[in-house]
Protein backbone atom coordinates (compact mmCIF):
# COMPACT_ATOMS: atom_id res chain seq x y z
CA UNK A 1 0.00 0.00 0.00
CA UNK A 2 1.56 3.49 -0.57
CA UNK A 3 0.76 6.99 0.66
CA UNK A 4 1.99 9.22 -2.33
CA UNK A 5 3.06 12.78 -2.35
CA UNK A 6 5.00 15.24 -5.51
CA UNK A 7 8.20 15.55 -3.78
CA UNK A 8 8.84 19.17 -2.38
CA UNK A 9 11.84 18.70 -0.26
CA UNK A 10 9.66 17.73 2.95
CA UNK A 11 10.68 14.99 5.29
CA UNK A 12 7.00 14.10 6.45
CA UNK A 13 3.97 13.51 5.69
CA UNK A 14 0.85 12.25 8.21
CA UNK A 15 0.07 8.72 6.90
CA UNK A 16 -1.99 7.35 9.86
CA UNK A 17 -5.12 6.03 7.99
CA UNK A 18 -2.50 4.45 5.13
CA UNK A 19 -0.92 2.75 8.32
CA UNK A 20 -4.15 1.54 10.04
CA UNK A 21 -5.52 0.01 6.49
CA UNK A 22 -2.01 -1.76 6.34
CA UNK A 23 -1.78 -3.28 9.40
CA UNK A 24 -5.54 -4.64 8.88
CA UNK A 25 -4.71 -5.91 5.66
CA UNK A 26 -1.44 -7.24 6.91
CA UNK A 27 0.62 -5.92 4.07
CA UNK A 28 3.39 -3.08 3.87
CA UNK A 29 2.83 0.22 3.69
CA UNK A 30 5.32 2.78 2.03
CA UNK A 31 5.22 6.49 2.08
CA UNK A 32 6.93 7.64 -2.34
CA UNK A 33 7.29 11.25 -2.58
CA UNK A 34 8.07 11.27 -6.45
CA UNK A 35 9.89 14.66 -8.07
CA UNK A 36 8.25 15.24 -11.56
CA UNK A 37 9.98 15.50 -14.74
CA UNK A 38 9.65 17.60 -17.67
CA UNK A 39 7.13 15.62 -19.60
CA UNK A 40 3.66 15.59 -17.67
CA UNK A 41 3.97 11.40 -17.37
CA UNK A 42 7.36 11.18 -16.06
CA UNK A 43 9.13 11.19 -12.59
CA UNK A 44 12.88 11.38 -12.14
CA UNK A 45 12.92 10.42 -8.50
CA UNK A 46 11.49 8.99 -5.60
CA UNK A 47 12.51 9.29 -2.20
CA UNK A 48 11.02 6.47 -0.39
CA UNK A 49 10.08 5.08 3.69
CA UNK A 50 8.72 1.94 4.78
CA UNK A 51 6.22 2.50 7.54
CA UNK A 52 4.69 -0.73 8.22
CA UNK A 53 5.29 -3.38 9.50
CA UNK A 54 8.59 -1.65 10.43
CA UNK A 55 9.47 2.06 9.98
CA UNK A 56 12.39 2.67 7.92
CA UNK A 57 14.60 5.82 6.76
CA UNK A 58 13.91 7.65 3.53
CA UNK A 59 16.08 5.91 0.92
CA UNK A 60 16.21 7.63 -3.12
CA UNK A 61 15.55 5.43 -5.66
CA UNK A 62 15.31 6.24 -9.28
CA UNK A 63 12.72 5.01 -11.72
CA UNK A 64 14.40 1.52 -12.50
CA UNK A 65 15.21 0.84 -8.91
CA UNK A 66 11.56 1.63 -8.27
CA UNK A 67 9.98 -0.61 -10.76
CA UNK A 68 12.42 -3.65 -9.16
CA UNK A 69 11.56 -2.62 -6.01
CA UNK A 70 7.45 -3.14 -6.71
CA UNK A 71 8.60 -6.62 -8.64
CA UNK A 72 9.60 -7.96 -5.28
CA UNK A 73 7.08 -6.82 -4.03
CA UNK A 74 4.95 -8.32 -5.95
CA UNK A 75 6.44 -11.62 -6.03
CA UNK A 76 6.20 -12.11 -2.20
CA UNK A 77 2.52 -11.17 -1.77
CA UNK A 78 2.22 -14.08 -4.60
CA UNK A 79 3.89 -16.26 -2.79
CA UNK A 80 1.61 -15.55 0.42
CA UNK A 81 -1.93 -14.08 -1.50
CA UNK A 82 -4.40 -17.21 -2.11
CA UNK A 83 -6.13 -14.97 -4.68
CA UNK A 84 -2.71 -14.10 -6.81
CA UNK A 85 -4.13 -16.38 -9.30
CA UNK A 86 -7.38 -14.73 -9.60
CA UNK A 87 -7.99 -12.36 -12.15
CA UNK A 88 -9.50 -9.12 -10.06
CA UNK A 89 -12.89 -9.17 -12.39
CA UNK A 90 -13.57 -12.67 -11.36
CA UNK A 91 -14.66 -11.14 -7.95
CA UNK A 92 -16.87 -7.80 -9.29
Amino acid sequence: MFETAVDKGQTYKTTTVTQKIAIACKVPSFLVFYTPGSQHDEVTRFRIKKLTPVESELRVMNPPEFIKMLKILQERHSNDCVLAEVPFWVSL
